[in-house]
């Protein structure tokens, strides 16, 4: 009699943690499907927006919108989602 309640209980404890980790892992895939792995915009719109003079420094200011700072040249702001340079400042 003992052997078969340790079973159920066994065999219960095993359902409960297969549920869990579905429950768990499924709440990550979902949770992570805003976050951005792998950018959108690659090196070479960067490069060609600051000409021969390169880039000095690239800084992250919102979600879409990324500062780019030439060498010898003005400071662009990139909006990623419109893959367009909004605003140039000299």
């Amino acid at each position: 009699m003992n052997q078969r309640i340790l079973l159920f209980i066994v065999i219960f404890l095993g359902f409960l943690i297969i549920v869990g980790t579905t429950v768990v892992i499924t709440t990550v895939i979902e949770r992570s499907r805003n976050v951005d792995f792998f950018e959108n915009t690659t090196d070479t719109e960067f490069h060609s927006t600051c000409g021969t003079s390169g880039i000095e420094d690239v800084i992250k200011l919102e979600d879409q919108k990324i500062l780019l700072k030439c060498f010898d040249g003005p400071v662009y702001i990139y909006d990623s989602k419109k893959n367009q340079i909004i605003t140039e400042i000299n």
